[in-house]
């Protein structure tokens, strides 16, 4: 996986300058949150671009493996469906609340923090 990478004392952030493969930044952000949860990693904030997808959350599952030739993924996220494509910047996030005392406005608040 080519990307740019910038490390901070616990935190990385990646910057993929190509399309991204969405099912294997998923299995890669799956294995890198059990990794941040035993504490062998550090949290990650990653900015990427997939190929033209379609993703459906929970409430609004897909029977067609495409939409106008365009792969649709179904995934365990709320919401309905959502395009991704080129020109699309996505920021994936694995932070740990634990780290922020289980309060979601202390994990808001350091989101906003790196993003900034």
């Amino acid at each position: 996986m080519k990307i740019k990478k910038k490390k901070y004392k616990d935190l990385e952030i990646f910057f993929s300058n190509y399309k991204v493969d969405y099912l294997n930044s998923i299995k890669y952000l799956e294995e890198r949150v059990n990794k941040v949860f035993r504490n062998e990693e550090k949290e990650l904030i990653w900015f990427l671009e997939h190929p033209s997808i379609y993703t459906s959350g929970r409430s609004f599952l897909v029977k067609d493996s495409s939409i106008n030739k365009i792969p649709v993924f179904n995934t365990a996220r709320g919401g309905k469906i959502t395009w991704h494509g080129p020109g699309q910047r996505i920021m994936y996030v694995v932070m740990s609340l634990k780290k922020r005392q289980n309060d979601i406005r202390n994990f808001v608040y350091a989101l906003e923090s790196f993003i900034i």
